[in-house]
């Protein structure tokens, strides 16, 4: 279970890095992992979404969030508005456990499984800035960030960071519940 564990290298981060962090997120409810993740589900599948803030490193543990129904796998969506100063390519940097697709404005980006392994090759389940950097392909003005996630065992959540804080600024969606 990765609920107590953080990446030792996000122990103490430069003050800088935290400007970028992703600080609350939009969560949908927890659902049956779709067969097909290069499509983001229907709005009735996911239901309302509730503003969730991120902990002080970032990092959204997302069994702490949703309610998830008993048994096998499940999965949600997490989505936040990056505003672009001006339309181009821009770093963001995900943190995530276990399966992702990541999303810039209903067109999928990136899809990574960090799912616990003990060998072939060994992954912890640990979440941190350093498991995936993506190049998002951002228009200016308000562009939606939306990511797939999906968990079959031990816990699951997501942090994210924006490299360049100062031409992208991170605009959480939904209300808190």
């Amino acid at each position: 279970d990765f609920a107590a564990a953080r990446s030792t290298t996000e122990a103490a981060p430069p003050a800088a890095a935290d400007a970028g962090i992703v600080r609350a997120w939009s969560i949908s409810k927890a659902f049956t992992p779709p067969t097909d993740d290069s499509v983001l589900p229907p709005a009735a599948t996911l239901g309302d979404f509730s503003r969730v803030e991120a902990e002080p490193d970032g990092l959204v543990p997302l069994h702490r969030h949703i309610a998830v129904p008993p048994g096998g796998a499940t999965a949600a969506v997490a989505r936040f508005t990056a505003r672009a100063e001006s339309g181009g390519v821009y770093a963001f940097d995900l943190g995530f456990s276990d399966i992702a697709t990541v999303f810039v404005n209903g067109r999928p980006l990136f899809r990574g499984d960090q799912s616990y392994s003990f060998d072939r090759p060994r992954r912890d389940g640990l979440i941190g800035f350093d498991q995936a950097r993506l190049y998002l392909p951002l228009n200016a003005g308000d562009n939606e960030v939306a990511v797939l996630l999906s968990d079959s065992f031990g816990g699951w959540g997501l942090m994210g960071r924006v490299a360049d804080p100062v031409r992208v600024t991170v605009v959480a969606q939904g209300q808190a519940p």
